[in-house]
């Protein structure tokens, strides 16, 4: 059987570097820095220029969101949170 030759990784990837996937457990999205954002919501509406979302089928409970875009990932985790039967 002939040796086998021991090829490089940038042989192996054309020369290619850095990372080719994020490190394991990272977040998908930064976590938002305003105060109280994504805290359990209070009252009958939201502060003015606040978000809400509040899906019935989830484990997770109505909460209020600083802008639009924290409340739709809000609301994809609660959808990923089924509650449970």
């Amino acid at each position: 059987m002939a040796a086998r030759k021991k090829t490089t990784a940038k042989e192996w990837n054309q020369g290619k570097t850095g990372s080719s996937r994020p490190v394991a457990q990272s977040p998908v999205v930064d976590r938002c820095t305003t105060d109280g954002c994504g805290r359990p919501a209070e009252g009958d509406a939201p502060a003015d220029g606040w978000h809400r979302t509040d899906v019935p089928e989830s484990a997770e409970p109505a909460r209020d969101w600083c802008s639009a875009w924290c409340a739709a990932v809000g609301r994809a985790l609660a959808d990923l949170r089924p509650a449970r039967r």
